[in-house]
């Protein structure tokens, strides 16, 4: 798998997530590549995305038309 790292850790994204109202989302762990879409499936099980943080009521990530 191709790709650059960026030197994030685990404890910076729970870092950034500290806080009502903030989450964080990304497309793999700190210690993974990211790769397009379909992400699982499309990496062998290889790389997994993660949400940080705690919300109330509902968060909207995107909308069905």
């Amino acid at each position: 798998m191709s790709g650059t790292m960026a030197n994030i850790t685990d404890a910076f994204l729970d870092r950034l997530s500290k806080g009502k109202g903030r989450i964080i989302i990304t497309a793999s762990s700190a210690s993974e590549v990211s790769k397009e879409r379909e992400v699982p499936k499309a990496t062998d099980q290889k790389q997994h995305p993660v949400k940080k943080g705690e919300a109330e009521g509902q968060v909207v990530i995107g909308r069905v038309r």
